[in-house]
C-alpha cells in the first residue's frame, strides 16, 4: 500500500528518486520478537530502522522524519513515558504505536493517554502477522491524511450549550482538546495541559457564575457545596441557565470564549491564593490553574464572559 501520492512522469534522463516510508522501531534487534526481514516478506516495503535509546531515537528522527515509530515495551516505564512524550513534542503528527507483552498493557494505556496511536500485544505479531502490518499502514496513512488536511485548514470552529449539569463538562472538553491535537498545531502534553484550565474556567461558569455556588462552602468539606449544587440544579432560575462555549481553533492559536448567564463577579476581589494564608484554601485555586495553563487568560464585561488563549505548540516552536 503506497499512500504517498505518484510523482509526475519524469522527463527522459532525469531519475526521480522516491522515498520509502521509513518505519523506526525502538528495540534491540537481537532481542526484541520484532524481525526486519519478516515486515518486508510481508510486502510493507518501508525503510525499517532499529534504534535502542531515546536519543537516538530522536537524533534518527530529526535526520530523516519517520513515517511511524513503533515502541517495544520491554524496558524501563519511565523511559518509555518520557520517550512518548519527547517524540509528541519533536514530531506531534509523527505516529507511535506501541507493542506489549500481556503485563505492559497498563504502561500502554498510560503512554495512549499521553500522545501514542495504538496499542497491540506482542503475542499478535506471531498469530497474527499481517493483521499487524496492516494496522502500521493504516495508522501511518491516517496520519499522513491528517498532516495534510491540518495544513489546509485553516480554521476550525466549535461552539457548545450546556445546561446545569456537570455531566456535560466531560465531553465537552474530550472533543475540544481531540480537536486540538488532530489539527496537527498541538502536542498532546500542550493540549492536555490547556485541557486543564478550559475545564477550570468552565466549571466556574457553571457552579460559581450560573448556580452561584461560593468556593468557601468547601472549606469544610465537600459535603455542604454538592448538596447546594444539586438543589439550584432544580430551581428557577439557576437551572435555567446555560454555558456557553466558542472554540476556534487555528494554525496559530485555540482561543476559548466561555460566557456564563449569572450575575458575573469582579475578578480583581479574587484573593490570591499564593499568599501566605492562602496556601491551603481551595478557593481561587481554578484561575491560578487557569492562568498557569494558558497563554493568555482575559475576563471582559461584568466577569462573566471569560477568555482563554493557548498558542499552538508550531507558533513556539517558530
Amino acid at each position: 500500500m503506497n499512500f504517498f501520492s505518484e510523482p509526475e512522469a519524469p522527463s527522459k534522463n532525469v531519475v526521480v528518486k522516491i522515498e520509502q516510508p521509513c518505519l523506526v522501531i525502538v528495540g534491540d534487534p537481537s532481542t526484541t520478537e520484532i524481525d526486519q526481514e519478516v515486515l518486508i516478506e510481508l510486502e510493507l516495503n518501508w525503510e525499517v530502522h532499529f534504534t535502542k535509546s531515546l536519543f537516538e531515537t530522536l537524533e534518527y528522527t530529526t535526520q530523516r522524519p519517520a513515517d511511524l515509530v513503533l515502541i517495544d515495551l520491554g524496558q524501563d516505564q519511565e523511559d518509555l513515558l518520557e520517550m512518548v512524550d519527547a517524540l509528541t513534542r519533536q514530531a506531534s503528527g509523527t505516529p507511535i504505536i506501541l507493542m506489549s507483552a500481556p503485563y505492559e498493557v497498563h504502561v500502554a494505556l498510560e503512554g495512549i493517554r499521553r500522545g501514542a496511536r495504538h496499542h497491540f500485544p506482542r503475542e499478535l505479531l506471531q498469530k497474527e502477522p499481517t493483521a499487524v502490518v496492516r494496522l502500521l499502514e493504516e495508522t501511518a496513512r491516517t496520519a499522513k491524511m491528517q498532516s495534510i488536511s491540518s495544513k489546509l485548514l485553516n480554521r476550525n470552529d466549535l461552539q457548545f450549550t450546556l445546561n446545569a449539569n456537570r455531566r456535560e463538562i466531560s465531553p465537552v472538553i474530550e472533543r475540544i482538546h481531540h480537536e486540538m491535537v488532530a489539527s496537527g498545531h498541538f502536542c498532546p502534553t500542550s493540549a492536555g495541559q490547556f485541557r486543564v484550565a478550559i475545564e477550570e474556567a468552565v466549571l466556574n461558569a457553571m457552579l460559581h457564575g450560573n448556580l452561584e455556588v461560593s468556593s468557601q462552602l468547601r472549606q469544610d468539606g465537600d459535603g455542604p457545596f454538592d448538596q447546594l449544587v444539586a438543589e439550584r440544579s432544580r430551581i428557577a432560575p439557576y437551572c435555567q441557565r446555560k454555558v456557553h462555549i466558542m472554540v476556534g481553533i487555528s494554525v496559530s492559536e485555540t482561543v476559548i470564549d466561555i460566557v456564563d448567564e449569572g450575575p458575573g463577579f469582579d475578578i480583581s476581589r479574587v484573593p490570591d491564593p499564593t499568599e501566605d494564608g492562602r496556601v491551603y484554601q481551595i478557593g481561587g485555586r481554578g484561575i491560578l490553574l487557569m492562568r498557569a495553563f494558558s497563554t493568555q487568560l482575559q475576563y471582559f464585561g461584568k466577569g462573566n464572559h471569560v477568555r482563554l488563549i493557548k498558542k499552538s505548540t508550531r507558533a513556539h516552536t517558530k
